[in-house]
């Protein structure tokens, strides 16, 4: 199935999110809430990964990205969304 017909499938909160395969990137689902920005590591924690109803690897899976320092001229540190 091409991508046009799989983004026709999606409803319009899904585009907005890029949810691919069922998924969504922690991140995006928190820029999406509003919520603020220097509360994000706390945020997971308490929602994803201290959530007593949340089972890793069942309903979230953790992924390590790499900052975009390096496009800044800086050491780029590893994430995890």
């Amino acid at each position: 199935m091409s991508k046009k017909a799989t983004t026709a499938l999606q409803t319009p909160i899904e585009e907005i999110l890029k949810v691919e395969n069922s998924r969504v990137s922690a991140k995006v689902l928190y820029e999406f809430l509003e919520l603020d920005k220097t509360q994000y590591s706390r945020w997971c924690k308490t929602q994803i990964n201290e959530n007593p109803y949340a089972e890793p690897n069942v309903d979230f899976i953790g992924s390590t990205l790499m900052s975009n320092a390096e496009n800044k001229g800086m050491q780029a540190h590893p994430t995890t969304d």
